[in-house]
Order: C-alpha cells, then structure tokens, then sequence
C-alpha cells in the first residue's frame, strides 16, 4: 500500500513539473520577447509595435475623461463602475507627447498626466483599446517616481 502511494505521487509531482516547464516555455510571451515579423516576401524584420506620437483619436479621448470618465472607460474594463465617481469635477488628463506604443490596430499604452483639483500631477500609463472604432481607456496604472 505504501509503495502504491509512492508510484502515484511520484508521478504526480513528475506530470506537475513538466507541465511547468511546458508552460514556462510555451506559454505567451510578452511583446519585449516575442519573435520579430517579417514583411512577405522580405527577410528584414518589422516591429511588432509602433511607438511615437499620440494619436489625436487617444488625445482626444484622454481630454475628455476629466469630464466624461463613463463615457471614456472601455465596455469591458473591471473599472468601469467606478470611473464617474473617482474623477473629481475640475480634474485634468492630457496625454504626454511621444508615448504612444500601439500593441496592435485596437490596443495601445500612453502615458497621461492627471492633475486631479487642487491636488498634484501624477503620471499614469493608460491601456487603451478601440471599442466601436472609438478609443478609450481600459485600465491605468500609476507610474512609479
């Protein structure tokens, strides 16, 4: 009986490590480690991601969150409740110049600043996404000092 037990967790901490590996090794990659793209029929690498200027779409839909949070937060996003009333009236977001790093066609990352009233500049790196062919925020993340 004790040497039944053995076998079986043997083979389960065996089935458990492989599976790690497996994950570790095959699992995504984020875009910093992704392989590089090739245009057809060219042998020169292209970027996975584009990063410059801010797209006035995203600007634009940045400048408005101060004054419609709701109206700005992605269908999806797990913040969107709370969006209307974590932004105080008077507040100011605008995007900061040359930080846009476009993930694909929908989705993107931009630094913003967000001057609540009265209170001081912070730094926030914003994920977007395009929903119905219009930007908006999915999530935010206060960037480090």
């Amino acid at each position: 009986m004790k040497k039944r037990l053995l076998i079986i967790l043997v083979a389960a901490v065996v089935v458990a490590g492989v599976v790690l590996v497996a994950s570790l090794n095959f699992g995504p990659r984020p875009p910093s480690e992704a392989l590089p793209q090739t245009d057809e029929g060219s042998s020169e690498p292209t970027s996975a991601a584009a990063t410059g200027p801010v797209p006035a779409e995203v600007s634009d839909s940045i400048s408005r969150f101060s004054s419609d949070p709701a109206g700005q937060i992605a269908s999806a996003s797990p913040f969107r409740s709370k969006a209307a009333s974590s932004i105080p009236p008077g507040s100011k977001a605008v995007t900061v110049p040359e930080t846009w790093d476009s993930g694909s066609d929908t989705t993107g990352s931009v630094a913003v600043d967000f001057t609540p009233a009265g209170r001081e500049t912070k730094r926030y790196t914003a994920l977007m996404v395009k929903e119905g062919g219009v930007w908006k925020v999915f999530a935010t993340a206060e960037e480090s000092q």
